[in-house]
């Protein structure tokens, strides 16, 4: 190498597969990213279900609070409701998984007479 200017094809050889590795963990995280989205999007929607049939339960009237089951937003829902003063409610939303399971997300709230 007297004299000359330039790289040797080694270091060439080592810059790329150096610049492959920084790029193959790039697109992983990409992807990781990606699927947190998807599922954080999917949580809003639940609480968003959630808080939809609360308000809506707690609108009928304190009397006529009972419990019952609907599909609100695309998600199966079901309450129980026990006690008398205050009554507990507790709201079971069925939402799927990235993987396709099914999972029940339990919301309870206390509601006293007025």
């Amino acid at each position: 190498m007297n004299g000359r200017q330039g790289f040797t094809l080694v270091e060439v050889v080592i810059a790329v597969l150096i610049f492959a590795l920084l790029m193959g963990g790039l697109v992983s995280a990409g992807v990781v990213a990606s699927s947190q989205l998807i599922v954080s999007q999917n949580d809003v929607r639940v609480w968003k279900a959630a808080t939809y049939q609360l308000e809506k339960l707690v609108a009928g009237g304190y009397t006529d609070l009972v419990s019952g089951s609907d599909t609100v937003q695309g998600f199966a829902t079901a309450w129980t409701v026990t006690g008398t003063n205050p009554k507990k409610v507790l709201l079971v939303i069925d939402r799927k998984t990235l993987s396709g399971d099914v999972r029940p997300d339990s919301f309870v709230t206390y509601l006293a007479s007025p």
